[in-house]
């Protein structure tokens, strides 16, 4: 696999995983949006896989906070959580 295929895999996984923990903490699109100070139509982008938009890391620690998780722990925790993915993915 190349660069750009993982990159490609640990993108749409990171964003599966944001989803998910956003849906497992009952937070709307549009809670998140007025959180992020942007409209709804971002978040729908953003959690669309294969949209080119992205959270910055500055969103990705404070969406983890909000979603209950300390963001060093969560980002550790969604990074063996990506590379899993795309490892299943890829072998």
């Amino acid at each position: 696999m190349n660069l750009e295929s993982y990159a490609s895999l640990r993108s749409k996984a990171l964003k599966r995983i944001m989803r998910q923990l956003r849906e497992e903490t009952g937070y709307s699109q549009e809670a998140v949006a007025r959180l992020l100070g942007c409209a709804r139509t971002r978040i729908t982008e953003i959690e669309r896989a294969e949209s080119t938009c992205e959270y910055s890391i500055a969103e990705i620690e404070l969406l983890t906070t909000l979603f209950g998780k300390h963001p060093h722990q969560g980002f550790s925790q969604m990074l063996r959580r990506v590379h899993v993915d795309c490892k299943s993915t890829v072998w």
